[in-house]
């Protein structure tokens, strides 16, 4: 499996409910040997740890030790680091999982220009790491992008028409980030979209983010005293499994094919009615 493979990764959006369950289970696997942590603000590790702290997941103190954070801005070039760290980083890395974006329905796409520009200076990190080849390349896409899809199933390659997605400023942005990922990969960059459904609490403790969507919509209620009626279905994917047995099932592609099956869907095949 791929992650039997790679000893050393960097993971985005560490802090966020995502990449904290990816993190955890990646430095618990006794072959990685360090996961590098870009994060924005002061006291990063601290915030990563504190982060992990409040969704139940506790680390060994040699899982901690593994975890290297630091202060970055992913929109420049060499993302505010020195030569020397980015040079050890180069050597060494060989997975990159970009989680980090923000998940918000009411700013258009332009608001999403510094976001963008940090994915195209990590495609660029993993093709110039010093290695035979480059980084493996995860991007944490939206099924948002395929929102307005004339058909039930979402296929697992590119989206075209940027008529389908929704009409927010979020997966609009996701859309051309696919299509970044995608470019980047067919000039040779080993780079995957992962298209992540809704998101729910983890298997073991249940916590689920009070400010995502449903959680929100539920909370609502002791105000209200009511509830929508939606009539909907969705496909709920717990966040501590849903990413990591993806990145699991794909094999390392070369450049030549990785292209043309570089995006795939992750959610559970468990249909959930959302209705009385």
């Amino acid at each position: 499996m791929l992650s039997s493979l790679i000893q050393i990764k960097v993971i985005t959006g560490a802090t966020g409910s995502i990449g904290a369950h990816v993190l955890a289970q990646v430095v618990a696997r006794s072959n990685i040997e360090k996961v590098y942590c870009p994060v924005r603000g002061v006291k990063p590790l601290q915030r990563v740890l504190n982060s992990l702290h409040e969704r139940g997941l506790e680390l060994s103190q040699s899982s901690i030790a593994k975890i290297v954070a630091f202060n970055a801005d992913l929109s420049l070039p060499d993302f505010g680091l020195d030569e020397l760290t980015l040079s050890q980083m180069r050597d060494k890395v060989g997975l990159i999982v970009h989680i980090a974006w923000p998940v918000n329905f009411n700013i258009s796409l332009a608001s999403f220009e510094s976001h963008i520009a940090g994915l195209h200076n990590l495609l660029e990190f993993s093709t110039s790491v010093h290695r035979p080849k480059p980084a493996q390349f995860f991007f944490c896409s939206s099924i948002s992008t395929a929102w307005n899809m004339p058909t039930s199933t979402i296929p697992e390659g590119p989206i075209e028409d940027f008529s389908y997605t929704s009409s927010t400023g979020y997966g609009q942005s996701k859309l051309v980030a696919e299509h970044i990922v995608r470019n980047a990969a067919r000039k040779g960059a080993h780079a995957y979209v992962l298209r992540i459904g809704q998101v729910v609490g983890d298997l073991r403790n249940g916590v689920w983010n009070d400010k995502e969507f449903i959680p929100a919509m539920i909370r609502s209620a002791l105000t209200l005293k009511a509830l929508p009626d939606l009539r909907e279905v969705v496909f709920p994917s717990p966040r501590s499994r849903l990413l990591q047995l993806t990145i699991d099932s794909i094999a390392p592609g070369s450049p030549s094919t990785l292209w043309q099956q570089a995006s795939y869907n992750s959610r559970t095949p468990f249909p959930l009615p959302l209705s009385p």
